[in-house]
């Protein structure tokens, strides 16, 4: 008998498995024929619902006809959440909610848990709670979580009049009773969610339920609609006059777009998958049918039907919550008590700006009023009501094709107001107005550059840099001084709003941005002066970064070309804080001590000569001080004096290093590589690391005889990928009598807080271990696989080889665009080294996939590449060597 039991349960089991596989199935189909996403949605809820009826009815017809009257009578299994309102994803969770009356027994308890056994066992994963009616009434009183839930409870199976009852108390004791309370809980658990998971719309990678703008925005409508208005249903807030017409229909659109793409994640990942990854969007782009357009690729054209949607979202549901919502405590007493005051047609009463009445429809069509509004708000630190901005949003004026001078200056005005631009801006985006004053902004609305480096679409980044240039003013740092000293703020906010206007197009979106800058310059009535001063900053707003992480700035021929350009001191100041505030802005992470400490290196040097010190003289005279400094350093110190061989050892060994190398050193640098140079023994290495905790980066530095160092940058580059860790500059150098002291300073993602004692002696002793010949970096690639390489997404680009022999007078730069993988730098420094290429000075830079490496070499005969021949077939070594990675 129970052999026949157990093969009955198992025979039940598959039946049940088979049932949930084929309603998946189903659904797969209904979707794949493109049945709108919530007809699939309802489907996979309606036929999920009748499993579960039946591990129902099959429990009741096992209990004694007693029991089984007791549960149908005292018994009611309540759908909750998503499964209550009819809309399931095909693996999400099912919500139920086991209400009883009266105490639970064993008995009871039993024949719950043999229907909860059964849902899982089947494939169905189930979120429940067993309460009875009291306990549940209290739980949703504490609970916010099941209170939302429980809005959407409806029955399944069991006592009607139970869920009928709970229903009302539900009504009663937790909505009614504290209305403001409960629909104040329901805003105030999704901001916590929101903020969790992103707390922007214009994330590249969003959650689609739970990022702002997402599904969950749009429960939250549904929750407030249901405590405010008695409907629980989006498409009816136009009925109660929640929201226009439009609103809702755009609503809808929105819910069935979001519900077709998560619907797709989860048949594509076989389970509950809601995160829109870059793989993920580039598939969904081709199976969507999207096709690109000039200067956007497919991808970026499905991402920006997204963010339109997610935003309408976002904005729809921020309004209804704002809506009915009582103000501050300290707003209604400073309203009370404090007297109202009027500038001109607008009234300023506690925490919020309004107009006055008779004037309120003259502001819902008047540009130059509304710019005023956002001026004063700017000013005052006072934001416009929740209820006058909807107005102006929804009042959609056509844009000017000019504004007057006055409506400019007023802008111009909040460009001014440091602390308060970017908050300011963001209402006017939302509002319509930011577009109306600049146009160009609505093609940024949604755009997304498809990389891993930024994290924000190209409106969001934009803003935030807005924000980051704003937090400099209360830095104690040389970026906080010198955003201090700009003069002219005003073209500095203005051209972090615009610098990347010019993406989106298939020319170079500086030069595009520049013409925009000009657009935007003219349709301000801005001073000539000015203009050129936007379009200035606009255009060259990549160039410090380009310096600074990409060429010598050791070597001044370098930075001449650049501050000839820059032409004044206030315009470096601009551009440096720019640069700063742009790198900050590409997502959390990004901005780091040792990016800061180039760029400032930069910027300082940049001034000296923009300050009128002949370049040839200061960069001559530094090397001799330098020289000055290390002989007095030595001979100042009795410990150093008996360390090293003498002054005129000294003064020798220094005449035979480069002067790029004595010009990148300071004085402690130089006597620390001198005394490895002393020390150093005829076929012998020395290898030694310094961590640099201000900036994270761990310096190796490796002195030998250069018999011993052969193809060293390209070992060194092999060991540091094989351990995890990223060069990110090395210095090469060779002294006339044939030492090799090469410098490779890195980072180690792995260890963001520090690299551990431990790993720094493991990655000296690889090193010695290579060098010597006791291991290969060969067998190093094939103990560890990149942790990156899974990331990278669509079909790799070409990798691009650029020459350049302008920038420095000794060597040819050689700037190396590919996609940054596993030996990229190895394959690269290696195939240098079988070109007869000696590299002098490398930096190392990633954006997010891209990597930019650039390498400056001489031939053998230590002079630049010239011959034009050469140089092809370097390139093309090159990029074979890429492409077989």
């Amino acid at each position: 008998m129970e052999r026949g039991s157990s093969l009955q349960a198992a025979a039940r089991l598959s039946d049940s498995k088979a049932k949930v596989a084929a309603i998946r199935e189903r659904a797969r189909q209904a979707h794949t024929a493109k049945t709108p996403a919530w007809e699939v949605a309802t489907q996979l809820a309606d036929e999920t619902e009748t499993v579960i009826v039946e591990f129902f009815r099959d429990m009741l017809d096992g209990l004694n006809p007693a029991d089984r009257r007791l549960v149908e009578q005292n018994t009611a299994v309540v759908k909750m959440g998503g499964f209550g309102r009819g809309e399931m994803a095909p693996y999400s969770d099912v919500d139920l909610l086991f209400l009883y009356r009266g105490t639970i027994d064993t008995m009871l308890t039993d024949a719950l848990g043999s229907v909860v056994r059964n849902c899982w066992d089947a494939g169905i994963k189930l979120g429940h709670s067993v309460q009875n009616l009291r306990d549940a009434v209290r739980l949703a009183r504490t609970d916010i979580t099941f209170a939302t839930s429980a809005i959407e409870a409806r029955l399944l199976c069991g006592d009607a009049q139970l869920l009928n009852d709970f229903r009302q108390l539900f009504r009663r004791k937790v909505v009614d009773r504290n209305l403001q309370a409960f629909t104040e809980s329901c805003i105030e658990t999704r901001n916590i969610e929101r903020k969790k998971f992103g707390g922007t719309v214009s994330q590249v990678q969003p959650n689609i339920k739970r990022s702002p703008g997402g599904l969950r925005d749009l429960h939250l409508m549904r929750w407030i609609g249901f405590a405010r208005y008695q409907v629980s249903q989006v498409d009816d807030l136009d009925k109660v006059w929640a929201l226009a017409e439009d609103d809702v229909r755009l609503l809808v659109e929105a819910r069935d777009f979001l519900t077709r793409i998560r619907c797709e994640l989860h048949f594509q990942a076989g389970g509950p998958q809601d995160v829109l990854t870059r793989e993920e969007q580039l598939r969904l782009a081709d199976v969507l049918g999207y096709e690109g357009r000039p200067g956007l690729k497919p991808v970026e054209c499905f991402m920006r039907d997204y963010f339109r949607y997610a935003s309408a979202i976002d904005d729809l549901a921020e309004r209804l919550a704002s809506m009915d919502r009582p103000r501050a405590i300290s707003a209604r007493i400073a309203e009370r008590f404090l007297p109202n005051r009027t500038e001109d047609i607008f009234i300023l009463s506690g925490d919020q700006i309004d107009v006055q009445a008779d004037h309120h429809a003259r502001l819902c069509s008047d540009l130059s009023l509304q710019v005023s509004l956002f001026a004063l708000s700017a000013r005052t630190g006072i934001d416009p009501s929740p209820t006058l901005l909807r107005d102006i949003a929804e009042s959609h004026p056509e844009d000017p094709d000019e504004i007057s001078p006055e409506t400019a200056e007023e802008f111009l005005s909040i460009m001014t107001c440091t602390g308060a631009i970017e908050s300011t801006l963001r209402k006017m985006y939302k509002a319509g107005v930011l577009e109306a004053i600049i146009p160009e902004m609505s093609r940024a609305r949604g755009l997304l550059e498809f990389n891993e480096y930024h994290k924000y679409t190209v409106d969001e980044h934009s803003l935030i840099a807005v924000g980051a240039i704003e937090s400099f003013h209360e830095e104690p740092s040389l970026l906080g001084q010198v955003y201090g000293e700009v003069k002219r703020k005003h073209l500095l906010h203005l051209a972090m709003l615009l610098h990347d206007m010019g993406k989106g197009f298939e020319e170079d979106h500086c030069l595009v941005g520049g013409q925009i800058a000009a657009a935007v310059a003219e349709r301000l009535h801005l001073k000539e002066s000015h203009g050129d001063r936007l379009v200035f900053l606009v255009e060259k707003h990549l160039v410090m970064s380009h310096l600074a992480f990409r060429r010598n700035i050791n070597d001044i021929n370098e930075i001449l070309p650049f501050t000839r350009d820059v032409g004044s001191l206030d315009m470096l100041r601009m551009l440096y804080v720019l640069t700063a505030a742009d790198i900050t802005a590409v997502g959390p992470g990004t901005w780091n001590e040792w990016k800061g400490g180039l760029l400032a290196e930069l910027y300082e040097r940049s001034m000296l000569l923009l300050s009128g010190i002949r370049h040839d003289v200061e960069f001559n005279e530094r090397l001799s001080q330098l020289r000055q400094r290390v002989r007095q350093y030595v001979s100042g110190s009795a410990v150093l004096s008996a360390t090293l061989p003498g002054d005129q050892w000294v003064s020798t060994t220094m005449d035979t290093l480069p002067d790029h190398f004595l010009s990148s050193n300071n004085v402690e640098q130089v006597v620390d590589d001198l005394k490895q140079i002393a020390a150093l023994q005829p076929k012998d290495s020395l290898i030694d690391w310094s961590a640099d905790p201000i900036n994270g980066t761990v310096l190796y530095r490796i002195v030998t005889h250069d018999s011993l160092a052969q193809g060293c940058f390209s070992k060194m580059a092999g060991v540091m990928a094989a351990m995890g860790l990223e060069i990110v500059s090395a210095e090469i150098c060779t002294t006339s009598d044939g030492i090799v002291v090469d410098k490779f300073r890195v980072v180690d993602p792995e260890h963001p807080q520090g690299t551990p004692q431990v790993r720094l002696g493991e990655i000296k002793r690889v090193i010695r271990q290579v060098l010597a010949g006791e291991r290969t970096v060969k067998s190093l690639f094939q103990t560890r696989r990149s942790k990156s390489d899974s990331s990278l997404v669509g079909p790799a680009p070409s990798p691009r080889i650029v020459f350049d022999n302008n920038s420095s007078e000794t060597c040819t730069i050689i700037d190396v665009f590919a996609r940054n993988r596993l030996g990229l730098l190895y394959a690269i420094t290696g195939a240098l080294f079988d070109l007869g290429l000696s590299v002098q000075l490398a930096k190392i830079s990633t954006y997010g996939e891209k990597a930019v490496d650039v390498f400056y070499v001489t031939c053998e005969n230590g002079k630049q590449l010239t011959d034009a021949d050469q140089l092809r077939h370097v390139a093309e070594e090159l990029r074979q060597r890429i492409e077989d990675i």
